[in-house]
């Protein structure tokens, strides 16, 4: 998807996949709208874990992928993402 002047990637991400006696949307209607509008369909589950860490990757392996091609260009003075994941004040 491509929202101008940036390339935007997406990720459809359906929650609470623990709870499918609950579902009111369909994998399959899910898996359709994300094809429809060009992005990819995950389902997660905070509780058990489920895909949540795939979800993440799945973003950043499709963003890196995306520069390493050209389609995303790092504006001049970008200094890149910053971690601070297990950094005590």
């Amino acid at each position: 998807m491509h929202v101008q002047p940036f390339r935007i990637v997406f990720l459809l991400v359906g929650h609470k996949c623990d709870l499918a006696s609950r579902r009111q949307v369909t994998r399959e209607e899910a898996e359709k709208l994300s094809a429809d509008c060009g992005m990819k369909y995950i389902e997660t589950s905070a509780k058990d874990a489920t895909n949540v860490e795939e979800s993440f990757t799945i973003l950043t392996r499709d963003i890196y992928e995306l520069i390493k091609r050209g389609e995303i260009c790092i504006q001049d003075g970008w200094e890149g993402v910053k971690s601070v994941w297990g950094r005590t004040p």
